[in-house]
């Protein structure tokens, strides 16, 4: 899941090629290229996607050039770069999920002792009630056993 990105952190986003990427105008597997874009160069910025269907067997990312015609380019692992991505603020969708399971443990202050047990047991808070539950037993039969002894 390293590099999944959910596509609404990719809209508004100008993809960079990380290859030569072929651009067509109708968004069909059997269309065209019309332009090829050099690595490195700007591809364009997101203004929407199309999903796979009869005409199409992936995702094609569809763009506006400068007289507002929409051209689509094909959605293929490492085509585009991922680091652009992420300087544009794009976040990938593992790290969606930590920061969401972050902001959703109170008991989490910036990595002190609860992100540690709360990492080791896959976030999951059941475990961590219990163990604060284990940790006040414990203190408590503690407690009682040194005022029996006086």
């Amino acid at each position: 899941m390293s590099d999944i990105y959910n596509v609404s952190q990719v809209m508004d986003k100008t993809l960079i090629a990380n290859s030569a990427v072929g651009v067509k105008r109708v968004a069909s597997d059997a269309a065209s290229v019309v332009f090829t874009i050099k690595k490195g160069q700007p591809v364009g910025v997101v203004e929407g996607y199309l999903l796979p269907s009869e005409t199409r067997k992936t995702l094609y990312w569809m763009f506006l050039d400068t007289n507002n015609r929409a051209y689509y380019a094909e959605h293929k692992q490492g085509l585009f770069s991922l680091d652009a991505l992420n300087r544009q603020g794009a976040v990938k969708i593992e790290d969606e999920v930590k920061q969401k399971k972050k902001d959703e443990n109170p008991l989490d202050i910036g990595g002190g002792i609860t992100s540690g047990i709360t990492n080791v047991f896959s976030g999951t808070k059941d475990i961590l009630t219990l163990g604060v539950i284990a940790v006040g037993i414990w203190a408590g039969a503690s407690i009682v056993k040194s005022f029996s002894k006086q």
